[in-house]
């Protein structure tokens, strides 16, 4: 299994700031690894140079620093087992890494702010390997 996951709890000393994080690594351990350990910690870092009503400017920061660091280091995803669809490359429109895909591919997260409510008993997140599998009316029912 490619895919990976990462958490950050007690963000800058307040515990009800965590970071959460699924990655689909379909361009293999290494790559899903890298995005688990650094991704985190880089929203952090760019945290000290934004304001606090810019975090989504924060949260785009640390993803680009992520994809930047990971191609310095070398790191790129490559095709394997017939998995690339479009123009032969993948079949997303956003990775960290495939400098040779960027003419297609970026690496700006898209983001979405929603409130979080006691309205909410609980929170998913998953790669396409869960949600290919798991129809709405079975979310639920996970766990």
């Amino acid at each position: 299994m490619e895919d990976g996951y990462g958490v950050m709890l007690d963000i800058l000393g307040n515990p009800k700031q965590v970071f959460f994080i699924v990655i689909d690594g379909h361009g293999g351990r290494a790559a899903a690894d890298y995005v688990a350990d650094n991704l985190g910690k880089n929203i952090v870092k760019s945290h000290g140079k934004s304001e606090e009503d810019q975090l989504e400017a924060t949260i785009r920061q640390g993803y680009l620093l992520t994809d930047e660091e990971f191609l310095i280091q070398g790191g790129y995803v490559h095709c394997r087992n017939g998995v690339w669809r479009v123009n032969g490359s993948l079949a997303i429109s956003r990775a960290i890494g495939d400098l040779h895909l960027k003419e297609w591919l970026i690496s700006e997260p898209e983001i979405k702010k929603l409130p979080l409510t006691s309205d909410y008993e609980f929170l998913i997140t998953a790669s396409d390997g869960l949600w290919d599998k798991v129809y709405l009316c079975n979310y639920t029912n996970i766990g």
